[in-house]
């Protein structure tokens, strides 16, 4: 957690620098670690996923008509998920996502 806990950012106020300010949390806008950060709560993430699929309470879906069946893909920063169209696949999906979101302390964006 050093790698998060170091970050020190400063300001120029009338072209001299003040102070450096310590980061309590987190990581700066454009950090290179942030990307490596979010493959590691990925990994949380798919194994809950594939827990879920592996006792049958999600039912990924099938990419064409005899192509792979598909229950999520995750891209640089966003999360693709796939379902049967069900209530049950519904009430799964929310779980998994609030119980993650919880112990990760990442939040959804559902405006996308």
């Amino acid at each position: 957690m050093s790698c998060v806990e170091s970050a020190q950012s400063s300001i120029l106020w009338n072209g001299e620098p003040l102070e450096p300010i310590q980061s309590k949390c987190g990581l700066r806008q454009g950090d290179p670690l942030s990307s490596y950060l979010f493959v590691l709560c990925m990994e949380r993430l798919s194994y809950m996923i594939e827990e879920a699929v592996q006792s049958t309470n999600w039912e990924p879906t099938s990419i064409g008509k005899r192509g792979p069946k598909l229950s999520h893909m995750f891209f640089a920063d966003d999360i693709i998920l796939t379902a049967k169209n069900t209530p049950r696949s519904a009430l799964v999906i929310n779980s998994i996502l609030d119980l993650f979101c919880k112990a990760s302390g990442l939040r959804i964006n559902l405006a996308k």
